[in-house]
C-alpha cells in the first residue's frame, strides 16, 4: 500500500496517471475478489494518508477483462500541491489561540496524554507561529478597512434616496397571487394591471424583461411548479389557477422559458442580470444560477444571502396593512442593501458594554436578519448587553439579576446564575476552541457534501446536521457514528428515508442528470457505484412511506441544537456556551446558598441521576444508573424542570436522607452509587449487596 499511496501522491503532482488494480507488472490479470471492498480500503488509504486531501481527484472504475474485475484508479493532476504522504495518524486538531497559550497548551499533560510524535508538535508550533503573525497584523488592517469604508455611507438605503426622471419607468411590477384574485385567469390579470398601471409609469412584468445600460431584468410572477406542499392546490389565485396544478405547472414552464432566453441575452451583452419573481425560487425555477440576482417575495420571511453560490433578495414586496386587508394607502417596505460593516472591527480582545443597535449590526454583517429585535431591546431594558471579542470571534451576552445569558440571534438563554462577565471572558476562547474541535469533523463532512451537491447544480446549505439539497430533499449526517441520512420531508416531523443518493435523485425526477453523471470519466462521489461515495458513511434503510419522528429527541433534536454552533464557521459568532467546557471558576459568590448533593432526580427521559459532588457553583456532578458520571450545569438542570409535564425532568428525593428511605432496598444496583452514599452519610449504610 506504501508504494501504490506513493504512485498516487506522483500522479497528483505531476499530470495525472492511472494505475490498475487486479493486474501485476507484466500485464497478466489475476483479478481481484471483491471490486467494492478493494475501492473501499483504497480510497480509506487515499483519505488517511495523502495530505493535502486529493479524494476529490481520485475516481475509481470496474472493468470486467477475461472474467475478472479489476479496478483502474484514476487520478488527476491537482490544485493544491504539493502533496505528500502524512503520518498514520488521523486528525490532529490543532489548537486555537495566542501564540504563547499554545506553547503551554502543548507541555501540557493533557497534551502528552496523546502521545504525539515531536514532528506534530513542530507542525502546530509553525502554524501558531503563523497564526500570531497574521493576528499581529490585524489592526493594520483594521485601519485599511476602515479608510475603505470612511466613504461609503452607513445609512440604510431607502426609497427616499431613489430620484424619479422623466422618460423612465417609476418602478417595476410584479404580481403576487392575491393580485389574480377575483380574475378568470392570468392572462385576465396581468392584462388589467398593465393597463391601470402603465400609464402612470410603472412597468408590470410577466414572463419578460426590460433592458437597461448595465443590467437585464426579468420578472413574473412564477407560482409554485416545484412546491408540493404550498401550491393551487391550498394557495387563492385566479379562478383558472385553484384547484389546477396542471394550470399552475404550465405557468410555472411559461415563466421558466421567459427565464432561461433573458438569461441568455443578458450574458451575451455582458450586463447584470436580475430576476424578480412572486414565488421563491424554489417554487418556481427549483434550483439557483450563480449568474443571478433574485428579488423574491410571497413567504414573508427576509433574507439577503450574498455568497459565492447565489444572490437573494427575499420579501422586498408590498406589505399588508390593517389585519391584512389593504387600506387604501401603498406602502412600501424598507430593504437595507451593501454594505455591511462590522461594528466591533477596532475592538480589541476584551469584553465592552454594547447596544442592540450595533448588536442588530452586526448580525447584518455577518448575514443574520434580526428584524427589529423586539425581545433584545426589552430585555436591555433591565439589563446590560455585552459582546466579549477573543482570537476573532464574538459572543454577546446579557447580564441582570438573575444571572446571565447568551444572545443567539433573537433570542437569549440563560446559562449562569452568576453576573460575573468577566468569568465568561476568561473562559470564552476555551470554550470556543472546544467547540471548534468537536465540531471540525462534522463540519469537514458536511462541506466534502456541500460541494458535491453544489457540483450538481443543488444548493448545499449547511444548518445544524443537514445539507440542503433543496426546500424539501436533504441530506443528514450523524456525528455519533458517521452514517448518513438522505431523506424527503414535505413537513416537519414527516421523513420519507432513501438507501442512496441516486434513489432519491429517481424519486426526484433527475434521472437525466443521474445518467449523465454516471457515464462521466469523472464522476460526482454521491453518485459513484450507486452508493453515497463518502465511503466511511452507511445510509439509512429505505422506507417506502412517509414516516413521522420526534423533532426533540431524535437527531433533529440534536441538529436544532448543533445548529447555532455552526455560526463558528460562518460568522466567528458563538451561539451557546456550554459551562461543562470551562476551566476557570468564578471568583465571585454564587447565589445559591442550599447543596444540591444526595438527591435524586429523573429527567425527561425517565433516567435517574444521584448528585454526587455540589460547592454551590454552576456545575454539578452526577452519577446515571450505570454509575457514569457527568457534570451538569445547574441552569440547564433548573430549565429542563419547567414546561410540560410530561416532558420535563422533576426532582425524586429532596436529601440524601430522603433518598435512602425513598428507595431503601431498591437503590440502583451499582457499586459507584453505593459508594456515593456511604461517603455522603455521617455513618455507613448496610448495603444491598
Amino acid at each position: 500500500m506504501q508504494t501504490f499511496a506513493k504512485r498516487l501522491v506522483a500522479f497528483a503532482n505531476t499530470k495525472g496517471g492511472t494505475l490498475y488494480i487486479g493486474v501485476e507488472d507484466n500485464g497478466t490479470v489475476v483479478g481481484v475478489n471483491s471490486s467494492d471492498r478493494v475501492t473501499l480500503q483504497i480510497n480509506n488509504m487515499v483519505r488517511d494518508s495523502i495530505k493535502p486531501d486529493i479524494t476529490m481527484f481520485v475516481h475509481y472504475e470496474t472493468q470486467v477483462i477475461d472474467d475478472k474485475q479489476i479496478i483502474a484508479v484514476t487520478v488527476q493532476e491537482g490544485t493544491d500541491r504539493p502533496y505528500y504522504l502524512g503520518s498514520n495518524y488521523r486528525k490532529v486538531i490543532a489548537p486555537k489561540g495566542r501564540f504563547d497559550d499554545i506553547k503551554e497548551y502543548l507541555v501540557s499533560s493533557y497534551y502528552k496524554k496523546r502521545n504525539l510524535p515531536d514532528s506534530v508538535t513542530e507542525t502546530i508550533l509553525k502554524a501558531a507561529a503563523v497564526s500570531e503573525e497574521i493576528y499581529l497584523l490585524q489592526p493594520s488592517l483594521n485601519k485599511l478597512e476602515k479608510i475603505i469604508f470612511s466613504e461609503i455611507p452607513s445609512e440604510p438605503v431607502t426609497l427616499s434616496d431613489f430620484k424619479y426622471e422623466s422618460g423612465s419607468p417609476i418602478g417595476l411590477v410584479i404580481l403576487g397571487n392575491h393580485e389574480y384574485i377575483g380574475f378568470a385567469n392570468v392572462e385576465d390579470a396581468v392584462a388589467y394591471y398593465k393597463k391601470e398601471l402603465e400609464p402612470l409609469g410603472y412597468i408590470v412584468l410577466q414572463n419578460e424583461f426590460v433592458e437597461f445600460d448595465r443590467a437585464v431584468i426579468y420578472g413574473g410572477s412564477g407560482f409554485a411548479k416545484y412546491d408540493q406542499h404550498y401550491n393551487a392546490n391550498n394557495l387563492l389565485c385566479c379562478d383558472a389557477m385553484m384547484g389546477n396544478r396542471t394550470y399552475e405547472i404550465e405557468q410555472t414552464t411559461l415563466f421558466e422559458d421567459g427565464y432561461q432566453k433573458a438569461k441568455k441575452h443578458a450574458l451575451e451583452s455582458g450586463k447584470c442580470f436580475i430576476c424578480a419573481a412572486h414565488y421563491p425560487v424554489e417554487s418556481c425555477l427549483d434550483k439557483f444560477d450563480r449568474e443571478t440576482v433574485y428579488f423574491t417575495g410571497h413567504t414573508h420571511k427576509n433574507k439577503r444571502i450574498l455568497s459565492e453560490d447565489k444572490a437573494l433578495y427575499a420579501d422586498n414586496q408590498i406589505g399588508y396593512h390593517n389585519n391584512g386587508k389593504f387600506d387604501g394607502t401603498i406602502c412600501f417596505k424598507s430593504a437595507s442593501m451593501d454594505p455591511a460593516t462590522n461594528p466591533y472591527i477596532d475592538f480589541k480582545d476584551g469584553y465592552y458594554q454594547t447596544t442592540p443597535d450595533a448588536y442588530f449590526q452586526f448580525c447584518d454583517y455577518v448575514g443574520e436578519n434580526i428584524g427589529y429585535g423586539k425581545l433584545i431591546r426589552n430585555r436591555c431594558e433591565t439589563g446590560t448587553m455585552y459582546v466579549i471579542k477573543a482570537q476573532g470571534y464574538y459572543g454577546f451576552f446579557l447580564v441582570n439579576a438573575s444571572g446571565l445569558s447568551i444572545v443567539n440571534g433573537g433570542m437569549t438563554k440563560k446559562i449562569a446564575l452568576s453576573t460575573n462577565i468577566e468569568w465568561i471572558y476568561n473562559n470564552f476562547g476555551i470554550v470556543v476552541r472546544k467547540y471548534l474541535a468537536a465540531l471540525e469533523p462534522l463540519r469537514l463532512c458536511q462541506m466534502q457534501i456541500s460541494k458535491h451537491l453544489k457540483e450538481l447544480g443543488f444548493e448545499g446549505t449547511i444548518h445544524g446536521l443537514i445539507v440542503d439539497i433543496n426546500i424539501f430533499n436533504h441530506i443528514m449526517v450523524n456525528p455519533t457514528d458517521g452514517s448518513i441520512t438522505f431523506y424527503y420531508s414535505p413537513d416537519f416531523g414527516l421523513i420519507k428515508a432513501f438507501e442512496s443518493f441516486s434513489k432519491q435523485l429517481a424519486f426526484m425526477g433527475y434521472t437525466e442528470l443521474l445518467e449523465a453523471e454516471e457515464n462521466k470519466s469523472s464522476r460526482n462521489n454521491l453518485i459513484l457505484y450507486d452508493q453515497n461515495g463518502l465511503d466511511f458513511l452507511d445510509s439509512e434503510d429505505p422506507q417506502s412511506e412517509l414516516t413521522s419522528v420526534d423533532r426533540s429527541c431524535s437527531a433533529y433534536g440534536v441538529s436544532r441544537a448543533i445548529s447555532p454552533l455552526q455560526r463558528l464557521f460562518t460568522g466567528h459568532v458563538l451561539r451557546d456556551f456550554d459551562l461543562r467546557f470551562i476551566e476557570n471558576m468564578d471568583g465571585q459568590t454564587t447565589s445559591r446558598k442550599k447543596s444540591y448533593i444526595g438527591r435524586v432526580y429523573m429527567d425527561k427521559y425517565q433516567n435517574y441521576h444521584l448528585i454526587v459532588r455540589d460547592d454551590l457553583g454552576e456545575i454539578i456532578y452526577v452519577l446515571d444508573e450505570h454509575g457514569k458520571e457527568s457534570a451538569v450545569s445547574v441552569q440547564r438542570l433548573k430549565s429542563s424542570m419547567s414546561g410540560k409535564v410530561w416532558s420535563r425532568a422533576c426532582w425524586m428525593t429532596n436529601n440524601i436522607n430522603e433518598t435512602v428511605a425513598e428507595y431503601g432496598k431498591s437503590l440502583p444496583q451499582v457499586d459507584e452509587w453505593q459508594d456515593a452514599i456511604q461517603k455522603m452519610l455521617p455513618k455507613k449504610i448496610k448495603g444491598n449487596n
